[in-house]
């Protein structure tokens, strides 16, 4: 008798507890989806509209980065999602100025999200093309999380305004560089034809 009265209330405890989580559920269908954590990352592309600098990189490692981003292109990535509306936080300010500035020339604003995992994260992507369809830009994004964050940004760049049947053998610029960055803080990739500004925040990721 007393094994069946514990049975017995073993299975209305469990019933309990089933009832709650699905209560859980019903109220915030996201609540264990949002227990993941990760990183939503804020992106700014600009382009010197000045005279034409002087290279600074080999030409040769700029065709060779080419070629390489050119192979990895076709793995496994994140396309970056247009955020035609601006940027939020502290990029809004920053890409008003450029905005509205005669010496930049914004080429793209963006977002994307990743979990939060050691190590390298999966590459984010940026392919801009001129109205003819010809790929001027081609970047790829990636963060390395430890006890430290590391964001890397590989970027082959051809000046869309002298980009023509006649020009497009020239040999694109290149940007390339890894550096530490901090949580909430903007952080400037510069390059005397182009620039990336970005942002990193903690995000919860549902997908």
């Amino acid at each position: 008798m007393s094994v069946f009265l514990e049975l017995s209330c073993l299975n209305r405890i469990t019933i309990r507890y089933f009832l709650f989580f699905v209560f859980i559920l019903l109220i915030h269908p996201n609540a264990i989806a949002e227990e993941s954590p990760g990183y939503r990352v804020q992106l700014l592309i600009f382009q010197n509209a000045g005279d034409r600098p002087q290279r600074e990189e080999a030409p040769y490692q700029a065709l060779l980065t080419e070629a390489l981003l050119n192979l990895d292109r076709n793995r496994e990535g994140i396309e970056v999602s247009s955020s035609s509306g601006g940027l939020a936080g502290k990029l809004a300010p920053i890409y008003k100025k450029l905005n509205t500035s005669a010496d930049y020339d914004v080429l793209f604003v963006g977002h994307w999200k990743l979990r939060q995992k050691k190590g390298d994260s999966k590459p984010a992507w940026v392919d801009l093309t001129t109205a003819d369809g010809y790929r001027f830009l081609t970047g790829r994004f990636r963060l390395t999380a430890g006890h430290l964050l590391f964001a890397n940004v590989d970027i082959v760049f051809h000046d869309p305004n002298v980009v023509s049947s006649s020009v497009r053998t020239l040999t694109p610029f290149l940007l390339n560089e890894t550096r530490r960055i901090r949580l909430d803080e903007v952080h400037y990739f510069d390059h005397p034809k182009l620039g990336v500004i970005l942002t990193v925040h903690r995000h919860p990721v549902t997908e």
